[in-house]
């Protein structure tokens, strides 16, 4: 796999580095658009587009087509904490934050796992591990012990230990059905037991999305941009 690095005179003269991470069915279009840069300088975003999903929708559909777990969402998932420890790498030894939306809150969440280097985390949208895909792929073969061994592998929650010095805002929409809250609330809970910097913030009117739909939701997106952009100030200064 060849790895992507981060480079360039801009970076070498930021403050505070946030890399953003899109969903299965996002792109980094969409987070430009969803997650911009601010316009006060106050934050260099680096808009990393994941690696499986960058091979292009033939790519994709052939390896949904072949095995839909091993081969499309786990190695979107395995390849993502490969390249991201590269990813920070190229980026120096200050800390860094990641954005992570739907699918992007899960790697996110391993890459505070694997890297001390993070230094916080926002996720949108998100899951804490791949346990979900049983809802919308019910005729797959999870009750096989090997993939069962392997479901349970993507789960974050045995290794919440070591987010507890990572302040992590875990942001979500209630009239989110596509990664429901129900999903990560228990994730959720556990981890404001254990990591006194974290928090979860809920928004009534917020769907699977970051754009809006209706006034209601446009307020909410333009809060939830504001607060993730406050919290990476806030903690990697």
């Amino acid at each position: 796999m060849n790895h992507v690095e981060i480079r360039g005179p801009e970076l070498d003269r930021a403050e505070r580095v946030v890399i953003v991470i899109h969903g299965m069915s996002t792109t980094v279009k969409t987070l430009q658009a969803g997650y911009p840069v601010p316009k006060d300088g106050s934050l260099t975003k680096v808009y990393w587009r994941l690696p499986v999903l960058r091979e292009g929708t033939e790519s994709v559909h052939a390896r949904r087509a072949d095995d839909i777990f091993l081969n499309l969402f786990a190695s979107v998932v395995d390849d993502s904490r490969t390249e991201l420890k590269h990813l920070l790498k190229s980026v120096g030894r200050r800390p860094v934050g990641l954005f992570g939306f739907s699918i992007g809150s899960l790697i996110a969440l391993w890459g505070a796992v694997d890297n001390p280097q993070v230094g916080a985390v926002v996720t949108v949208g998100g899951v804490p591990s791949l346990d979900y895909l049983q809802h919308y792929y019910r005729n797959y073969p999870w009750s096989d012990a090997s993939i069962a061994a392997r479901l349970k592998s993507y789960a974050v929650s045995p290794h919440i230990d070591r987010l507890a010095s990572v302040p992590t805002l875990l942001s979500h929409g209630d009239a989110d059905d596509v990664a429901k809250w129900e999903w990560m609330q228990e994730f959720a809970e556990t981890l404001m037991t254990v990591s006194p910097k974290s928090r979860i913030q809920k928004f009534p009117h917020m769907r699977h999305r970051l754009h809006a739909e209706t006034p209601e939701e446009q307020r909410e997106l333009e809060h939830l941009r504001k607060m993730a952009d406050q919290w990476f100030v806030d903690h990697l200064s």
